[in-house]
This record gives C-alpha cells, structure tokens and sequence, in this order.
C-alpha cells in the first residue's frame, strides 16, 4: 500500500538545479532586465491556448450530437410554422378596412404646440418645486422642534 507522500515523490523530480513537476511544460529562456543595469536569463512556461470544449467558446454548439441538433432545428422549424399559422389567423379574422380608416391611419398625429409643450414642462418645474419646498418646511419645523426640546432639557438641567 503506498501512501499520498510516496506517490506525491515519484512525480515530483530533481535534475541539476532545476525541480519539475509531472510532465514538462513549454519553456522559453527570456531576459529578465532591472533597474539597477543588471540582466538575467530565466525560463518561462509558455501557456497554451485555450479552445472551445465542450460548452466552451466556439466549436459545435456545446458538442451537440447529430441527433440532438436535428431536434432542436425541428423544433425551430415547428415555431416559426406555428408563428406564421398564427399571423394568418390574425389576418383573417380581422375586420375588413375601409379606405378611409387606412387614410386617417397613415396620417400622423398633429404634433402638440411648442406653447402647450412650454406650459406643460412649467407646470412640472411649479410642482417640484412645490415638493421641494414642503420638504424644506418640514425640516425646518423638525430641527425648531428638536433646538427646543434641547433649550427645555438644559434649563431642567440648570434647575436641578
């Protein structure tokens, strides 16, 4: 029976100076500059690069099987008859329109006058600044009454 510290040893190795672990990774040897003039040569694992897995980025939806992706086309094919179904239902059972209702449906809405879209925007401008101001006296009535309570409880103090 070999323990978790046996197994741990026979993957991690020592040759010369250098200690790995398991298999060799990419290694490139780059110069490490510093700031005080002096240069050094280290290695540097290179990282591969990620591709799409299954349900990674990419590739063929997930890893869908050919079974799989035609029942989901199906099921596509299958809704948008259904919408198209639906939309000429719609269509027939609406009422017939006359042309006068097709004229006044394309004309556009007149557009408000720019004195009314003024009174209007005037009119919210006065109700917020009515709300502002309630809102206002309100404190002002809280900290008078709180400035007297404080003036009541000094002159109980003094008293005492």
């Amino acid at each position: 029976m070999t323990t978790s510290n046996e197994t741990d040893r026979k993957k991690l190795s020592l040759s010369g100076k250098k200690l790995s672990l398991g298999k060799s990774a990419d290694t490139d040897q780059v110069k490490q500059s510093f700031s005080h003039g002096r240069s050094k040569t280290v290695q540097v694992e290179r990282r591969k690069k990620r591709t799409g897995g299954p349900g990674g980025f990419g590739g063929d939806a997930g890893g869908l099987s050919a079974e799989e992706r035609e029942r989901r086309t199906r099921a596509l094919k299958e809704g948008l008859r259904q919408q198209e179904e639906a939309a000429t239902a719609a269509a027939a059972a609406a009422p017939a329109v006359t042309e006068a209702a097709v004229e006044a449906a394309a004309e556009p809405a007149p557009a408000p006058e720019p004195i009314d879209r003024r009174q209007a925007e005037l009119e919210e401008m006065r109700k917020i600044a009515d709300a502002e101001g309630k809102v206002r006296d309100e404190e002002a009535a809280r900290l008078a009454e709180e400035a007297a309570a404080r003036e009541a409880k000094l002159k109980a103090e003094q008293a005492a």
